[in-house]
């Protein structure tokens, strides 16, 4: 899965760290039956694995957590 093709590099970035942590975090939660996808710690941040070299810090964040929320619901319901 890949964000908008015309989305910058640091989005993209964000995006495709943001599905996996998300899906991760999601499979968890859903294990244990607790639905807290406002709770997680990775999403308030949103700059988990950011490294300056793919551009804007915000880009970033703003495809990790596009794609987190996306990645959550998904991992939870594969229980």
């Amino acid at each position: 899965e890949v964000a908008a093709p015309n989305a910058s590099q640091a989005y993209q970035a964000g995006y495709q760290r943001g599905l996996a942590e998300g899906r991760q975090a999601g499979r968890e939660d859903g294990q244990r039956n607790t639905w807290d996808l406002e709770g997680q710690r990775e999403l308030e941040t949103s700059d988990s694995g950011y490294n300056p070299t793919v551009g804007s810090r915000a880009d970033y964040q703003a495809g990790y957590r596009e794609a987190f929320r996306r990645a959550y619901a998904e991992g939870f319901g594969q229980r």
